[in-house]
């Protein structure tokens, strides 16, 4: 009876496990912000060195730049994109965010020739001048713009910008969220690279 039984549940975890196959195959994974920018940094090298005029990697970054003040971009720049690249993705993310990663900025579109990001390029709020480089994507308040660091009171948060080059350009019809970018670049990113600094 306790083999029949064994025998049984082993067919019911063997059926489980191929229909969630089955429809992991045709409706695809459910991703997260999260999960989609740590599996880009497991598959792909990390080889463009980011770094700005602004902010040391490593190091708190002047209030300038986040919530607490003007909140304007800070400077970012980068090299060693790969020749093959035809385009680039910029995410600004926090990590230490209480409900997972916090997508402070998204630029996509970004010529592969382009190696710089002039401070002040994205302001706090919506209606100002364009970006003289590249497209802004949907961050994690709905919003096509900058959002500058703003951890609660007396909590120190990391933010990291990812410069991720890509094999191509994204083709939106309307604008597009950070995950679908990240999708977009887990398919056809060549390698990255990240900036990191603190605030709080």
């Amino acid at each position: 009876m306790k083999r029949l039984y064994l025998i049984g549940t082993a067919i019911l975890i063997f059926l489980f496990t191929i229909t969630v196959y089955i429809y992991t195959s045709m409706y695809g994974r459910e991703y997260t912000v999260e999960g989609l920018i740590e599996e880009i940094k497991e598959t792909y090298p990390r080889i463009i060195d980011v770094y700005s005029n602004d902010v040391k990697n490593g190091t708190r970054i002047s209030s300038l730049y986040t919530c607490r003040d003007l909140g304007i971009s800070p400077h970012i720049a980068w090299k060693n994109v790969p020749d093959e690249a035809q385009s680039l993705l910029l995410i600004m993310y926090d990590p230490d965010a209480p409900n997972g990663y916090f997508i402070h900025w998204v630029v996509y579109d970004i010529p592969s020739e382009a190696s710089e990001m002039p401070r002040g390029a994205s302001p706090h709020e919506i209606g100002s001048a364009p970006l003289l480089v590249g497209k802004e994507g949907l961050n994690s308040r709905g919003k096509t713009v900058y959002f500058g660091p703003c951890p609660p009171q007396k909590e120190i948060h990391r933010y990291i910008i990812m410069i991720i080059a890509l094999d191509s350009y994204p083709d939106y019809d309307g604008t597009p969220t950070s995950i679908d970018l990240l999708e977009y670049a887990l398919d056809h990113a060549i390698g990255y690279g990240t900036l990191m600094f603190y605030y709080g």
